[in-house]
């Protein structure tokens, strides 16, 4: 009998030194599991922030030297700034929700405006865009000088350009200017005619030595100012 109760004793010994063991071991286990899971999302890091540039010109003209520059912003981190030459244009604050952004330059005739359009999120993961806008220097428009007497008129509309014998339509036609002629030039004598329509008929002599009429609305001053 004190036999049996010895073995008995070691058999429980030795369980328990083995759940102990067992318990340890399970310990350590979920101990390194924790502490890699805790590493990993430390050391998680975030796509690039996207920059999607919708609207840069690169030209514009010294007549409208204004250039607006838009796009979209996208960042799976916390938040993300945008900016442009250094300068913040917009921020994100919600993960993956984009967001529009624009800003608008006055640019001097031939000057090219040289953009870098950076994205740094809170990771301080960066993209980067380069853009340039150059604005064109146009001539000073010249001015059409007023229909004087003497002055020289040229056809404006498309089509030909009947010239009449008197101011009307129904008269007989003197002469023609063809529908794609633009720059045979008639001369305006000063006299001029209102039908019952009540359009305004020009006198002019025209490119081939003809008197007539021509509709006002029809013609334009060929002579510029400055």
């Amino acid at each position: 009998m004190r036999e049996d109760s010895g073995n008995r004793t070691v058999m429980v010994a030795i369980i328990t030194i083995l759940s102990v063991f067992l318990i340890a071991i399970i310990g350590f286990i979920a101990y390194f599991a924790i502490s890699g899971n805790s590493e990993n999302k430390a050391n998680k890091k975030t796509n690039p922030p996207v920059i999607n540039i919708t609207s840069c010109p690169q030209q514009v003209t010294s007549d409208d030297p204004n250039v607006t520059v838009e796009g979209i912003l996208l960042s799976d981190a916390p938040f993300c700034n945008l900016s442009i030459n250094g300068e913040v244009v917009a921020t994100t604050t919600s993960q993956e929700v984009q967001k529009k952004w624009s800003k608008t330059y006055t640019l001097s005739p031939g000057e090219t405006k040289q953009l870098t359009i950076e994205a740094k999120d809170s990771n301080d993961v960066v993209t980067e865009e380069q853009r340039s806008v150059y604005c064109q220097q146009l001539n000073k428009k010249k001015k059409l000088a007023p229909i004087t007497p003497g002055c020289t008129l040229v056809k404006k509309k498309s089509g030909g350009l009947n010239i009449r014998a008197y101011a009307g339509t129904s008269y007989m036609v003197v002469d023609f200017i063809d529908r794609n002629d633009y720059t045979s030039e008639m001369t305006f004598t000063g006299h001029y005619e209102v039908d019952y329509q009540g359009y305004t008929w020009y006198e002019i002599i025209s490119p081939r030595g003809k008197h007539g009429y021509v509709r006002s609305d029809l013609v334009k001053s060929n002579t510029y100012v400055d």
